[in-house]
């Protein structure tokens, strides 16, 4: 076949040189000179020639014809390529009899000496054409001119989706296509977007049930498309989601071209069945994993298997072990990720039994409605973590996993035998209870010890991905046994700490609202009431503090007094369990950091003196603590409100604390309040204009929370409180006159809560802090003379903290900072000295 391609290829070349000579008797003679070729031969040399030159001579790539040869076929007149593949070339055309655009698609030159390449071009055309679907690019006619296979189509005037994750790609973002109305801010643009944001996994999820729902319409048919990615997929100018390029296309009743072993469709996104040549497998449900592997990479914006090499690559699709798309993107719903996992699963049986049943679950992810997919065991994840992470779990839990293993295969065993006894279902629940600790255990320590490794961001995000994996799968087990119905409260308490711990507030708000419904109907016996109603108080208190976060001062009041109302019911014994005592300590010390935002803070001390109280009657401290870690907590916010209204006993309890010998013993990490003390204290000196001692004192802090950046990177916590004792150095920095080292740490401050925001760009404390370091920024750049950096870094600052007061409008220490910031402008516009800088945050 290669030597008779030549030969051909030989044969057109001397050809077209006679032709382009203007000698057509010798271009006609050279047929009847060349031995092995048939006199049928002769229209498509005619036919090559012609689209040759309107192709690759005065038809250039995305340009319009400028030369006068002949550009027709038959009854379509050529404009311009719009793309080529391996089934053939695609221009943009018009079809002169009925004036009307279209696309027009030619089979390749060289595609005519192989009967096969011509029966699968006829067979695309034929596929194309049997389906009426809106989503499916129609075929207006079938032809062929001159020897030139052809078929025209629709014109979708768009970018395929592959264009659009190469430029969010190149942008480092997501990108919603011109045409998306909701979105788009100017008509006709692109609008960048996270990847992580509702509006890009919105889109993406409408854009995958549209293709969907277009691929079950083939498969009604019994057509089988079996190459689905990102360039087979086009979006018009109305948004719509378009299937197109049916050239491998199966048919029923049309003898397949496909010999065992032969792998047809693109390697990267090609089912298991596909790569491993297994083609009598290959059916709708190729097409299903293709599509799920095509919005994974426009989730994640990374495919779903990479190699080198394609040999490496299809090994790799073999396996059927990817990373979860979550751990790329962890801004996607859990449930989304179910159902893409469910759609990519290895084996075609586990897959969804048709696009309609794929595309009503990817609408009830959106919708918030249960999915019909069901995550892997955990059996299956753990097996599969364990050979990715193979050093990690054997240093850090090896042996929790074992006995979560077996704890969770009791657990299953009893469940399935004995549900209905009750002895049985208290077996269960005992092994279950385990199984929660363990993984509780397990969580906390692989997400710990990830933090303190080099650029282990995606590595932490994978490890508490698993964690919240695991609580997920205890959920769905605690549910079908009504018996289990406390444990199944407790695990979706669980699953609110690891969703906090991953900065996803709603999830978080969600699952203690899910633990909450189900607490107060719990237990008949009074050890499982006490702990339901324990369980209560805290819960009731979490959502508490997920309201002050956010910014909503009344709803995290009244979530506290719930909290505090839970608690007093408890029976006596309860009470006074020393658990307990440290649960009632810290809602009044919430409830008084809430009091205090809104400017009343003799109550909030009041509140605060009833804390610690509470705490060091408690008796609670372990081993090796003359303190708990929560007294030091709810000490230091004591301070903080005190510095403002009652300086001189804040700064007699500052010293006192420093000096007792066990606060830098505790805190997480040891020495943190004690470093958070010195900021405090480092913030009273410095308004008493005793600089020296404040500097003292702000290094030495500023000294521990970078080497814990050092050790933690990715921690937000960490780079928050870094960037709170930054704006304390830059102040006394400033009151010093030493304004080149007050920029830069006012810079440093702003940098990192820049970096914090990023994760979080709807905490209103954060934007308060990144505010007031753009703030006192702005005064050292006008004392310096820069005055259009000075109106540049203000006004931002008077921008994030308007944001911020919209945010929380009762805190009154925001809409302190925004007065300041304003008056500030003012000033500055005016060309006066600024009088004063915005005092540095206090650490909490």
């Amino acid at each position: 076949m290669e030597a008779r391609e030549a030969g051909f290829a030989d044969l057109y070349d001397r050809f077209a040189a006679a032709l382009d000579a203007g000698d057509t008797d010798r271009a006609d003679s050279i047929l009847d000179e060349s031995p092995g070729f048939r006199e049928d031969f002769r229209a498509p040399l005619h036919g090559l020639y012609l689209l040759g030159k309107a192709s690759s001579g005065d038809l250039l790539a995305g340009e319009p014809l400028e030369s006068d040869e002949p550009k027709r076929l038959g009854d379509f007149e050529l404009e311009r390529e719009l793309g080529r593949g391996g089934m053939g070339v695609v221009y943009s055309a018009t079809q002169i009899s009925l004036r009307r655009r279209v696309a027009l698609k030619i089979l390749p030159f060289v595609a005519v000496l192989d009967p096969r390449q011509v029966a699968r071009f006829r067979n695309e055309a034929q596929a194309a054409a049997s389906l009426v679907h809106p989503n499916i690019v129609t075929v207006f006619s079938v032809g062929c001119e001159r020897g030139v296979h052809y078929y025209s189509m629709q014109l979708v005037e768009g970018d395929s989706l592959e264009r659009f994750i190469e430029q969010a790609r190149e942008a480092g973002r997501g990108i919603l296509p011109a045409g998306d109305q909701s979105d788009t801010g100017r008509d006709g643009e692109s609008t960048q977007v996270s990847i992580r944001s509702s509006r890009h996994i919105r889109r993406v999820i409408e854009m995958g049930a549209q293709v969907a729902l277009a691929l079950d319409h083939a498969h009604q048919q019994g057509i089988v498309h079996r190459d689905i990615k990102p360039s087979n997929l086009l979006l018009d100018e109305t948004g719509k989601t378009r299937v197109t390029d049916f050239g491998l296309a199966r048919l029923p009743g049309v003898s397949n071209l496909t010999s065992q072993g032969e792998r047809l469709g693109t390697t990267r996104y090609m089912s298991p069945e596909q790569a491993t040549g297994r083609n009598q497998e290959v059916d709708y449900r190729t097409d299903i994993y293709s599509l799920g592997a095509t919005l994974y990479e426009l989730l994640t914006l990374q495919p779903a298997f990479d190699a080198p090499t394609r040999e490496q690559l299809l090994a790799a699709i073999g396996t059927g072990v990817l990373v979860p798309p979550r751990k790329l993107n962890p801004g996607l719903p859990v449930e989304l990720e179910t159902v893409l996992l469910k759609a990519m699963a290895h084996a075609p049986a586990d897959r969804y039994a048709s696009g309609r049943d794929f595309a009503d679950d990817l609408l009830r992810c959106w919708e918030g409605k249960p999915v019909v997919a069901r995550r892997q065991t955990v059996l299956d994840r753990m097996f599969r973590f364990a050979l990715a992470r193979k050093r990690l779990v054997a240093g850090i839990a090896a042996g929790l996993v074992t006995v979560a293993v077996v704890a969770i295969t009791l657990a299953g065993v009893f469940s399935r035998q004995h549900q209905r006894e009750r002895e049985a279902a208290a077996q269960a629940r005992f092994f279950l209870r385990q199984a929660h600790r363990v993984a509780d255990q397990l969580g906390g320590l692989l997400v710990d010890g990830a933090e303190r490794e080099v650029r282990a961001g995606p590595l932490r995000a994978q490890l508490l991905g698993e964690a919240i994996g695991y609580y997920e799968d205890f959920v769905e087990y605690a549910g079908t046994n009504p018996a289990l119905q406390l444990d199944q409260a407790l695990a979706w308490s669980s699953l609110a700490s690891l969703h906090e711990r991953a900065e996803d507030n709603q999830k978080s708000m969600h699952c203690l609202k899910r633990a909450i419904a189900l607490l107060p109907r719990v237990g008949v016996s009074s050890e499982e009431l006490a702990t339901a109603g324990l369980e209560l108080a805290a819960c009731l208190n979490r959502i508490g503090l997920l309201h002050r976060r956010t910014g909503h001062p009344a709803q995290a009041k009244a979530s506290f007094d719930d909290a505090l109302a839970c608690y007093v019911q408890l029976d006596l014994t309860t009470r006074t369990q020393p658990d307990a005592v440290v649960l009632n300590a810290m809602i009044r010390a919430n409830l008084a950091e809430t009091v205090a935002s809104t400017g009343d803070s003799g109550e909030a001390v009041k509140l605060y003196d009833q804390a610690i109280g509470e705490l060091e009657a408690s008796k609670s401290a372990g081993e090796g603590r003359t303190r708990p870690d929560e007294y030091w907590q709810v000490l230091g916010n004591r301070i903080g409100v005190l510095l403002d209204s009652d300086p001189g006993r804040a700064e007699s309890e500052l010293r006192r604390c420093l000096a007792e010998p066990g606060c830098g013993d505790v805190g997480d990490p040891p020495g943190a309040w004690q470093a958070d003390l010195r900021n405090n204290l480092a913030i009273l000196l410095s308004r008493r204009n005793e600089l020296p001692a404040a500097s003292e004192q702000a290094d030495a802090a500023a000294g521990f929370w970078r080497e814990q950046a050092q050790l933690a990177p990715q921690n937000l916590v960490v780079a928050e409180r870094l960037a709170t004792v930054e704006n304390t150095r830059g102040e006394i920095a400033w009151r010093d006159r030493r304004d080149q080292a007050a920029a830069e740490a006012f810079q440093q401050a702003e940098s990192l809560m820049r970096r914090v925001i990023e994760a979080r760009d709807d905490c209103p404390e954060s934007l308060n802090r990144l505010a007031g370091a753009l703030h006192n920024r702005s005064l050292v750049a006008w004392r310096s003379g820069d005055e259009s950096l000075a109106i540049r870094l203000i006004g931002e600052a008077v921008k994030i903290q308007t944001q911020t007061t919209l945010l929380a409008p009762a805190d009154v220490r925001y809409r302190r900072l925004l007065e300041a910031c304003r008056k500030s402008l003012s000033v500055i516009e005016s060309g006066e000295k600024p009088a004063a800088h915005y005092d540095g945050e206090r650490s909490q």
